[in-house]
């Protein structure tokens, strides 16, 4: 059994959206309110979040399987003899800055879809997990999945623009505008969240 640790610098960059997003709230002249600093905050907490997960995530490759690990408590566990497809290809179609690594579907477990990514736990990870899970079967490259942006993820990365743009113009909103007007910033804010999990989800069917 092997523990791999995952890239901590992985989610990092995220933290610069917060610091992008006080520029207007600190520059512009608007007062802070209670939606614009919920909003904030919300926006703030999500970047935060994801820029720690790799530090408390692994990877513990087995003799015959492959397990998550997030807080000490195992999230995900893909045994070899429940794998029905394992190739090497995008995680996401198109890429979308996620990079290549494995695309598992199995006949068991909670989602029978996943995945174990090169950027985030390293080649070396990568091809212990498909010797481990795929043995003595020569490495598959899935083809369909390094073509083209795919309609759910050009759906996807156009809602999590929109959103944006609104959260963006949701911090200029004074209060001469229309009161349900400031809830726009948090609702935008889980937007972004939103549309993030809609295209990993549906890129993983």
């Amino acid at each position: 059994m092997i523990i791999y640790k995952a890239n901590r610098f992985y989610f990092l960059p995220i933290l610069f959206v917060p610091l992008l997003a006080i520029v207007p709230l600190l520059e512009g002249g608007i007062p802070l309110d209670q939606k614009r600093l919920v909003g904030y905050l919300i926006l703030s907490g999500l970047s935060v979040l994801l820029a720690v997960i790799p530090f408390f995530t692994r990877l513990e490759v087995g003799a015959d399987s492959v397990k998550n690990y997030f807080l000490g408590l195992c999230t995900s566990t893909i045994k070899q003899e429940d794998v029905v497809v394992i190739n090497y290809g995008n995680l996401l179609r198109g890429g979308l800055g996620y990079g290549k690594g494995l695309n598992i579907k199995t006949k068991k477990g909670l989602s029978k879809s996943y995945s174990v990514g090169e950027k985030f736990w390293g080649r070396e990870a990568v091809m212990h997990a498909y010797n481990v899970l795929a043995p003595g079967k020569v490495l598959e490259i899935d083809e369909e999945q390094n073509k083209l942006i795919g309609k759910e993820e050009l759906k996807g990365g156009i809602g999590i623009a929109v959103s944006v743009l609104f959260f963006f113009a949701g911090l200029g909103i004074t209060d001469s505008y229309p009161s349900f007007l400031k809830f726009i910033i948090p609702i935008s804010a889980l937007s972004i969240l939103g549309w993030i999990i809609y295209i990993v989800v549906k890129s993983r069917k």
